[in-house]
């Protein structure tokens, strides 16, 4: 099955994919811009018309525009910013999606000895910081700052042509000087690092050597060389912080200062051929400081690969995990005619926990597998159902092996109770059916069967009333045994049928798995009296089984162990009554 890892080109593809709203962003980013021009283009207006001929009839003709423009501006950018946002966090919905559909369709064995808990947190971590800081602060600012550079280059070249071509000649300038200044501070971060690193060394080495120091009476020597690494990283820690206030404002000023200074100069000369209006000035001395620091932030905004490294090869880890679903599986079988373990072993630290297992069940058959031994009635189970390999022998139905059929499919045939089996947090209707379509007939039967009928209608909501709010352990585990009937399975497995159950409702449920028609069962536990009603009988002991045969037959041969099993049951019994 491919996958899709997620590079920097396929989180920028995630970003297109959400087609309306990134075209919505795009449009509102650039009728934000065109309110920001408006707004200084009024300005202007106002200054020249209204302040400079002093022709305050006019004022209404400009603070009118100017507040429909405030008003409409600041609806549209809490709906630009709203997109955004959703853009964001799809594409971080996206990133978890794949990495969830990753994690539930790998090996589970993978995971036995991983804290994947731990793992998944972190990936959905990984995936809002990535739609976040990466997608929300960098690439969608990128578009915006760069629709307002362009809109504003153009309007400052549309008002005045001579100050704008100034404005445009100065920014790339200003803009390669701040990223190699900002390269040079990060070279400065690196040596005070360094430098700061070898102070600590050379203070734990003096400590560490203190007695040697003493009796070689070096104890001044040793000032002078910690006089000395002080020295350096003083001059380290200085280069830095005056690399950083340049970096961050005396470069920034500079070039504004700069800007302002050919401008006006330029002004002076040309105002003689040209009138340029002192709302021209007012626009501009606006307008570079906004252009200049916009550049310096395009310049600090992080686009590329490096930025989000880490966060992406720990999600590729995760999505990278060797799934389960083979292209090729089975996905269907007719009939069920034959369930096999062949020789099957399972070894653990050079150790057989399974060792040899081999039986054959044909369709409507039941199996009873007395086994004490929880892990390996565990293993068996995890076997049947494809979450665990063995590492010897062969498990088929049909004569294919089980490799071979798709989990999916694999796990829709068998109805399970187990171990670890455990309702949701939901209501009654849905743990009885999940993760089925309700269907009324199955459902009434499933609730028959599990004697839940009678207990459910006495409920204020009846089968609507949320399991958390029940209290008995019995119950649920009921609602569990009424899931696998509902299911309808063709194969039952049955492990550790007895947990949180009396004997008396244990049995009923063993009966009620024992009374489906057509189904092919397979038992495990360690009670032999649940036992009687299966057709053959397989005993394990330590992993390996002991005995096998059809249970009227090991009950008729007095040396069998299960004929032992059942009568030390029933002597046990007599005794007690």
């Amino acid at each position: 099955m491919a996958k899709d890892k997620p590079n920097v080109k396929k989180i920028i593809h995630l970003m297109f994919a959400q087609t309306k709203e990134f075209i919505f962003f795009c449009c509102t980013s650039l009728l934000l811009v065109c309110f920001e021009i408006a707004t200084l283009l009024l300005l202007k207006g106002f200054v020249d018309e209204v302040v400079i001929l002093n022709n305050y009839s006019r004022v209404s003709y400009y603070v009118v525009p100017l507040l429909f423009t405030f008003i409409f501006a600041f609806g549209l950018f809490i709906l630009h910013e709203r997109n955004k946002s959703d853009i964001v966090s799809k594409v971080s919905k996206e990133l978890s999606k794949n990495v969830y559909n990753s994690i539930l369709n790998a090996e589970i064995n993978i995971f036995e000895n991983n804290d994947y808990s731990r793992s998944v947190k972190k990936a959905m971590r990984n995936s809002e910081f990535i739609g976040n800081e990466y997608i929300g602060k960098n690439v969608l600012t990128f578009i915006e700052y760069v629709a307002f550079l362009v809109g504003s280059v153009i309007m400052s070249l549309i008002v005045q042509p001579i100050f704008g071509l100034v404005t445009l000649i100065i920014l790339p300038f200003y803009g390669t000087a701040t990223k190699a200044l900002s390269l040079f501070v990060t070279k400065m971060n690196n040596n005070y690092s360094n430098a700061l690193e070898n102070n600590n060394k050379e203070i734990i080495n003096t400590f560490e050597n203190i007695k040697n120091i003493k009796l070689l009476n070096g104890l001044q020597y040793q000032k002078d060389e910690f006089d000395e690494l002080n020295k350096n990283y003083s001059k380290a820690l200085n280069q830095r912080n005056s690399l950083k206030i340049l970096n961050s404002t005396a470069l920034t000023c500079l070039f504004i200062g700069v800007i302002y200074a050919i401008i006006i100069g330029i002004g002076g000369i040309v105002n003689q051929d040209i009138n340029i209006t002192a709302g021209t000035y007012i626009l501009f001395s606006l307008l570079v400081p906004t252009l200049v620091f916009l550049v310096h932030k395009l310049v600090h905004l992080k686009l590329g690969s490096s930025f989000i490294e880490v966060q992406l090869r720990d999600l590729e880890k995760l999505i990278d995990l060797r799934s389960e679903l083979k292209s090729e599986s089975i996905t269907n079988f007719d009939e069920l005619h034959t369930i096999k373990f062949k020789d099957v072993v399972i070894t653990e630290q050079k150790v057989d926990i399974i060792n040899k297992i081999s039986f054959e069940l044909k369709k409507g058959e039941k199996l009873g597998i007395y086994c004490t031994d929880q892990k390996v009635k565990n293993l068996i189970f995890d076997l049947m159902t494809r979450l665990h390999k063995p590492d010897e022998g062969s498990i088929s139905i049909n004569n294919c092996d089980l490799t071979k059929i798709s989990p999916e499919y694999l796990r829709s045939i068998i109805a399970s109770v187990h171990q670890d089996s455990n309702v949701f947090s939901d209501t009654i209707i849905k743990n009885i059916c999940y993760p089925l379509d309700f269907d009324e007939y199955k459902f009434n039967d499933a609730l028959y069967r599990s004697g839940l009928k009678n207990e459910i209608s006495s409920l204020e909501n009846k089968e609507y009333t949320k399991i958390s709010s029940l209290d008995h352990n019995d119950f649920n585990r009921r609602v569990v045994y009424a899931n696998a009937i509902y299911k309808d399975a063709k194969i039952y497995l049955i492990n550790e049928s007895s947990m949180n159950l009396n004997v008396a409702l244990e049995t009923l449920m063993i009966n009620e798995i024992y009374k489906l028609k057509n189904k092919t069962v397979i038992i495990e536990t360690d009670k032999p009296y649940l036992l009687n009603k299966c057709d053959k009988i397989l005993i394990v002991e330590e992993g390996a089984p002991i005995e096998f045969g059809r249970t009227d037959e090991l009950l008729k041969l007095k040396t069998s162990r299960f004929n032992k099993l059942i009568k030390g049951v029933g002597s046990r019994k007599s005794k007690v009554s």
